[in-house]
Parts: structure tokens; C-alpha cells; sequence
């Protein structure tokens, strides 16, 4: 039997599969549309840079203080379980004497430049020359 398309939200498409109802209770597969999977995963690679950037200043943070400043930056609750799996290449899990902490494995060289400041004439009174 052919998988029916229920409905379709924004992000998600809602499928059916009457072969694997059960006592009459439809079986309901929630699957990402491209669109909201490429959203995800952009969101996903922005929070790993956000995360190698914060561990190139200090090497290794502990995961307790990781928890208190992730929602500032915009991290979900898993993110010990799902990120640093997802990216051993940048980060790996480590227990320290202070507890388990998130250690650097990679220096992003790309990362670590400088932003250009930007000049800016602001006008005030002190910028201007002596008379």
C-alpha cells in the first residue's frame, strides 16, 4: 500500500501508512520538507562556529557553565548529546577534575582573523582639530 499524504504544514510533511495502523489508529511519519531541513541544518553549522569560536578563547569550558550560557547563544537543551557528536572533528567531551567539559580538537584558522573595525566619523566635538 502506498504511504498518503495527510496534510502538509510549513515545515513538515504529515504522512500515513494505513498498512501499519493498529486497532484502527493511524501511524503518522513527520519528515522535514527541503526547506525547513536546509533551515536546520544552517542553524546547526552556525551554532558549531559559535561554539569553536567561544572554545578558540578559552580551549576547554565545562559543560555546567555551557548549559547556563546556551540559550544566549541560541543552543537547544541536547546540545552536549547532538553537537559535539555530530562535529568530533571540532569538539570532543573530556572529564576534568572540575567535571566534564567540551575540549577544542580543531583550530579554524578562518575563524580566528580579526573583523575589520569600522570607521565611522561620528562627528563630536573631540574628533574635531585644535584651532
Amino acid at each position: 500500500m502506498p504511504i498518503l499524504p495527510l496534510h502538509r504544514k510549513p515545515s513538515h510533511n504529515c504522512l500515513h501508512d494505513p498498512s501499519l495502523s493498529h486497532n484502527n489508529l493511524r501511524t503518522v511519519y513527520n519528515t522535514y520538507t527541503t526547506f525547513a531541513y536546509q533551515c536546520h541544518q544552517a542553524t546547526v553549522s552556525a551554532l558549531s562556529t559559535k561554539l569553536q569560536k567561544l572554545l578558540m578563547l578559552y580551549r576547554r569550558l565545562l559543560l555546567s557553565k555551557l548549559v547556563h550560557i546556551g540559550p544566549d547563544f541560541g543552543s537547544p537543551p541536547n546540545f552536549r548529546s547532538r553537537l559535539c557528536n555530530d562535529y568530533p572533528d571540532k569538539f570532543k567531551i573530556v572529564d576534568t577534575s572540575y567535571g566534564r567539559a567540551v575540549d577544542l580538537v580543531s583550530w579554524d584558522h578562518e575563524l580566528a582573523k580579526q573583523m575589520p573595525s569600522p570607521e565611522v566619523d561620528r562627528g563630536l566635538i573631540v574628533d574635531r582639530p585644535l584651532r
